[in-house]
């Protein structure tokens, strides 16, 4: 059997060179973000169009049933008669909603959006505003989002979980 010699530093030198050749490969290569699940991506953006006040924002809405921290507003849009007065209702409630946002480009700076549960066409959302946790509620009826409301307290104002 034939033995293969080499010169002393040269194995050292090429077990260095295969590891550096693994490492290098795994610091150019940087993990892909996960992709953000639509429903967070759904409660993100259309509160951050309620917090300007973007009209735009009206159909995402689920008027019927929608609490604004505790105010019935779905209620409220029951008890007002359809067609013009309606939609006055609704525009007047987006401007309102959108007063104190607006020194807030992104909704009040909410961080870490998530989602918490979804069962049976709803979900609960929920995003940091510093120590305090927001709540957001969405149903989905045949593939079609809407936004039902929001609260600073884990309890369901809006019957979403």
């Amino acid at each position: 059997m034939r033995r293969c010699s080499l010169p002393p530093g040269l194995l050292p030198l090429a077990a260095a060179a295969l590891l550096m050749a693994g490492c290098h490969h795994a610091s150019t290569t940087t993990p892909q973000p996960k992709a953000e699940d639509p429903i967070v991506v759904f409660a993100r953006t259309t509160f951050e169009a309620l917090a300007k006040g973007d009209p735009a924002v009206r159909d995402k809405l689920a008027w019927d049933r929608f609490n604004d921290k505790g105010r019935d507003v779905g209620k409220e849009w029951r008890a007002t008669a359809a067609g013009a007065p309606r939609q006055a209702f609704e525009q007047d409630f987006l401007t309102a909603f959108a007063a104190p946002y607006k020194f807030y480009p992104k909704g009040a700076h909410l961080i870490g959006w998530r989602l918490l549960s979804r069962s049976h066409g709803r979900s609960v959302v929920q995003a940091d505003l510093g120590p305090t946790k927001i709540y957001f509620f969405v149903i989905d009826t045949w593939r079609h989002h809407r936004f039902a409301g929001w609260s600073m307290s884990a309890d369901d104002p809006v019957g979403v979980k």
